[in-house]
């Protein structure tokens, strides 16, 4: 009983990869701080010229958004959790769409333009698609997936019947 217990705990460290990870999304995040400070300076746009004022919120929502993001993954990547990779991976998915639209709306403010988001956010899921990586996100006492698996579980959840536990109760009273 105690080595199925010592088998399910999970051991190992970080992988280094993923601290270059941690180091690229703290460039998006003080890239993303930037242009919320641009936008933030550029409020009189707002009262003065309704159209350019729709972009320049838009562009300083997005730039709240997408710190947000960015925070809450350094913050929960380091976990060996299999959760945290799918959030994180779909926040890169997001940021990378909001990137697409930043491009159409940029207006001279130093916001991520969407080449530098699609080579951040390539560089994160190479990072994220790495056997190691994913080696360290699978449970213990589960088997290791092919990617196309992982890409499944970024965009649909399966429901996971190991940790599914159901109760029947006897109507019968004795």
């Amino acid at each position: 009983m105690a080595v199925d217990f010592l088998k399910s705990q999970k051991t190992g460290k970080v992988p280094l990869v993923m601290y270059v990870l941690d180091v690229i999304l703290a460039i998006v995040l003080t890239r993303n701080l930037w242009s919320f400070i641009m936008s933030i300076q550029s409020v009189k746009i707002i009262l003065y010229n309704p159209d350019q004022g729709i972009q320049y919120l838009y562009l300083l929502l997005s730039s709240i958004y997408i710190s947000y993001s960015t925070m809450l993954t350094m913050m929960t990547l380091q976990s060996a959790k299999k959760e945290s990779w799918r959030a994180a991976a779909r926040r890169m998915l997001v940021i990378g769409v909001m990137g697409f639209v930043n491009e159409f709306l940029s207006i001279g403010t130093p916001v991520m333009l969407f080449r530098e988001t699609m080579i951040v956010v390539t560089i994160a899921y190479i990072i994220l698609f790495l056997p190691g990586v994913r080696k360290y996100y699978t449970p213990p006492l589960s088997e290791d997936k092919s990617i196309l698996a992982w890409i499944r579980y970024i965009l649909i959840k399966p429901k996971d019947w190991n940790y599914v536990y159901t109760f029947n109760y006897n109507k019968e009273k004795d």
